[in-house]
């Protein structure tokens, strides 16, 4: 990726873990044969999920998405997903031209994607529907855990952003990307030149990335360089003081607790738990009334933070998940891509 310094000036991180990005690359994980660390447990995990229709999901989704090499750049649409279903509304909303050019770049396609390469409204329709019950069923349930990695992550970039500059940034992405002004190199399955061309970077932290970053196929959508962060092999595994702060405090005033561990509005809050402004306002009250959490005005918004009352009370040691059968069932199977 070749930079000026206009470009550097424009290097920017995603606003919130983009849950799209999730969904794709942890269909890649899904379907490999070995899966490796840090993946292994959810992988059988998932292996344990009896939901027919997540099943099914997640065979659509694997018949559009490899377990390696290309997959369409509409799926992870290049401005960002701040919000699932902001994310799908705007999958739902890609032009036939590029979804015939994107799908054509497959090869032969299931029988059901012929729809899809047309821009058949029921076709599209199937499509959203299984990224949100793939997302649901897979992702879902583990969310609160990646989401806090990956905004853990986001802060450490951000306060290397502020302390030295966009190049420090490029330079710590990790060992398969090496900065080298006014160049970006990253290890790649495939030889590519990208000249960002005043357009800037778009910087995107992923659970389900590993080893090698990943950026969109097109050249001429903004550019996205999607990284690996290192969530450690444990990142399953539940915390005692969680389980205990949510029998303390509720399910959902306890996520909400946890989600304000690196800050936001009432707003973002929301955004991050899928559930209503309303109701986050209603436990933020609560939780700052306790003394677990702090509000300042911020411009035209109210941001909130924890105290160190509340980020003690967040703070803990993860203890291990019960074992599960590690077997795979044919459903998790797909046929495999055409060359």
């Amino acid at each position: 990726m070749r930079f000026s310094r206009e470009d550097l000036a424009r290097v920017r991180l995603s606003a919130a873990p983009d849950p799209l990005w999730e969904v794709a690359l942890s269909i890649t994980k899904l379907y490999r044969p070995n899966v490796t660390e840090p993946y292994a447990e959810w992988a059988a995990w998932t292996r344990n999920v009896d939901d027919l229709r997540v099943r099914s999901a997640a065979r659509v989704l694997g018949s559009l998405i490899p377990s390696r090499g290309y997959f369409p750049d509409f799926l992870t649409p290049a401005d960002g997903s701040p919000s699932l279903e902001e994310g799908i509304d705007a999958v739902l909303r890609t032009p036939r031209r590029k979804l015939r050019a994107n799908l054509g770049r497959l090869g032969r396609l299931p029988g059901w994607a012929q729809g899809l390469a047309d821009g058949d409204p029921a076709a599209l329709g199937s499509l959203g529907t299984a990224m949100r019950t793939y997302h649901d069923g897979m992702l879902k349930p583990h969310w609160e855990r990646i989401r806090r990695r990956l905004e853990a992550d986001r802060a450490t970039t951000g306060a290397a952003m502020l302390t030295g500059g966009a190049e420090q940034v490029l330079s710590g992405l990790g060992p398969a990307v090496r900065w080298r002004d006014p160049v970006l190199e990253v290890d790649y399955p495939v030889d590519r030149e990208v000249h960002l061309a005043g357009r800037g970077l778009l910087l995107v932290p992923s659970l389900f990335c590993h080893g090698t970053p990943v950026s969109l196929a097109d050249d001429d959508l903004p550019p996205v360089l999607v990284y690996p962060i290192a969530p450690g092999r444990d990142w399953m595994r539940a915390s005692a003081p969680e389980r205990q702060l949510e029998a303390l405090l509720g399910r959902t005033r306890s996520a909400v607790l946890r989600a304000i561990t690196y800050g936001g509005t009432t707003s973002q809050i929301a955004r991050r738990l899928r559930v209503s402004p309303a109701s986050v306002s209603e436990h933020v009250g609560v939780l700052r009334g306790s003394g677990l959490l702090a509000s300042r005005r911020q411009g035209r918004g109210v941001v909130h933070s924890l105290t160190g009352l509340g980020s003690s009370l967040v703070a803990g040691d993860d203890a291990p998940w019960p074992a599960v059968n590690s077997a795979q069932p044919e459903w998790c199977r797909p046929t495999p891509p055409p060359s």
